[in-house]
């Protein structure tokens, strides 16, 4: 778990000071509300101030996992190291791994550059995804990339490819004697006051390039900054003006449906002007130059995408920030800056709507259960118990690999830390120890409710017990999944349990 409370804060202003009607930022939580959207964090910053700090409760300012928003800061690492002469666009891929010349399966391989990883036209069909089949290997991923056959010539098609942007990054690593965190905190991060930065890697160091970044939303903001400021920042230049220009602008569409939407250097584009890192289930940063503002979100919002359309979330913070700051709409947004701070208060995830408490919780409380070991206990699960004392309860769990707890708030939000396992459903990922926030009630008298909202991802879990006499039977699912082989699952197996005391 990594806490927040080393890294420098931006200026602070008012949409109003800055040019912004209130109401336009009314607007963008409204369109996500009514479109059922989970957002967990949204800032955004104009002028190089922020505007609008907004926490839907019970997230903070918790450094969360980017997932393939993290391909934007490869690809920043890429641009200061060419810019150092450390390396070029047109190098050849195996150029930088001499000493695994002998995977080569594929004479394509040999003509694939950093660019044609830049801009996803490595050669690949498929994705090689950072959640999949890589995450199991003990072996070398670069090796593996290696030995993968092409498709198509390297630089003539596009297919969106993890595999390529941890390629970029392992590169960073050959050209620099640093891996890509490391690199970046010195060029990068530190300048910026972003410290502590955590970073996923493989097994021989390099910093996963496609995935596995953690940072918050004013981190994220802050390097959206830089890249509005063309790179300089307090009379440094951090990242050089002429990567930026290139690494900003379509170099290929990703989309045949929608030619309003570019591909630059892992950076995706718009044909209005702006440009935009994103990673899974909504990690978002959208830099509008057009009109000095970025934005930096934070969501589970896994799946909308495809129902409302191409960057859905990213235009509707484009759209209604430029209505927001036109002359001519600004009256259509009539709000004063203190009815937006109390809407901004009033933000949440969920609220409870039904009976918070039950009698039965005196018959449980301290009670263990035996969890059943049948064919559907595919978690292993061993015992479960409930603490309960004035208004929050602990939920405890035993697995066969060790025992955890949960405290929740009944009726209301409990923030705390926990190491409860569910790798499988939260996308493969999990930390030892994990920031959470616990809400519990009861559905009806023998039926309780907790939510489990991992303040550090995108997952918030919803357990269902349902009790009857001294039996259970124990529910856990997600709020977002992805469909890989290595999961996908939304929930897991419903497990009977019986009472021991």
């Amino acid at each position: 778990m990594y806490t927040n409370e080393c890294y420098q804060r931006s200026e602070r202003s008012t949409p109003e000071a800055e040019g912004v009607a209130p109401g336009s930022i009314a607007k963008i939580i409204d369109t996500f509300a009514e479109t059922n959207q989970e957002i967990h964090t949204l800032m955004i910053m104009r002028h190089g101030k922020v505007i609008a700090d907004m926490r839907w409760k019970p997230y903070s300012d918790y450094r969360c996992n980017l997932f393939s928003l993290t391909k934007t800061f490869t690809s920043t690492a890429i641009g200061i190291a060419i810019g150092e002469g450390k390396l070029s666009l047109s190098d050849k891929v195996v150029s930088f791994f001499p000493e695994y010349a002998d995977a080569l399966m594929d004479e394509k391989m040999k003509d694939m550059t950093v660019e044609d990883c830049l801009t996803m036209c490595s050669g690949y069909y498929t994705n090689i995804s950072g959640s999949g089949i890589w995450s199991q290997m003990n072996e070398s991923w670069i090796k593996a990339f290696l030995e993968l056959p092409l498709s198509y010539k390297p630089g003539t098609h596009y297919a969106y490819n993890s595999g390529s942007s941890h390629m970029l990054s392992s590169i960073v690593t050959k050209a620099t004697g640093m891996n890509t965190k490391t690199y970046l905190t010195q060029k990068l991060f530190a300048p910026l006051g972003i410290d502590e930065v955590l970073w996923d890697t493989d097994h021989e160091g390099n910093s996963t390039g496609g995935w596995g970044l953690w940072l918050n939303a004013e981190q994220i903001c802050r390097v959206g900054q830089l890249y509005l400021q063309n790179g300089l920042w307090e009379g440094k230049q951090i990242i050089p003006k002429d990567w930026i220009d290139t690494a900003s602008v379509r170099h290929v569409y990703p989309m045949e449906d929608d030619r309003n939407v570019g591909y630059g250097y892992q950076i995706w584009t718009l044909s209005s002007g702006e440009y935009m890192g994103r990673g899974a289930f909504g990690q978002y940063l959208v830099v509008m130059p057009g009109i000095d503002c970025v934005a930096a979100m934070t969501s589970c919002t896994w799946g909308e995408q495809r129902k409302y359309g191409a960057l859905f979330h990213e235009r509707t913070i484009i759209n209604c920030l430029k209505e927001g700051i036109a002359s001519e709409t600004q009256d259509a947004f009539t709000m004063s800056q203190s009815e937006l701070e109390k809407k901004i208060g009033a933000l949440s995830i969920y609220t409870p709507t039904v009976a918070l408490r039950s009698s039965f919780e005196r018959e449980i409380n301290g009670k263990s259960y035996h969890m059943r070991q049948e064919y559907t206990n595919l978690d292993h699960l061993k015992e479960i118990s409930f603490d309960f004392y004035g208004r929050s309860m602990v939920f405890n769990l035993r697995d066969d690999k060790g025992e955890y707890s949960i405290k929740c708030g009944m009726g209301y939000w409990e923030e705390g830390v926990t190491s409860m396992p569910g790798k499988i459903l939260h996308h493969n990922r999990e930390l030892p120890v994990m920031a959470c926030a616990g809400c519990a009630e009861w559905e009806n008298d023998h039926t309780l409710v907790m939510h489990w909202a991992f303040l550090e991802m995108a997952f918030v879990d919803t357990v269902r017990v349902e009790f009857i006499g001294r039996k259970l039977m124990f529910f856990r699912s997600v709020n977002a999944n992805s469909d890989n082989t290595l999961g996908g699952t939304l929930k897991r197996p419903m497990v009977k349990g019986d009472r021991i005391n």
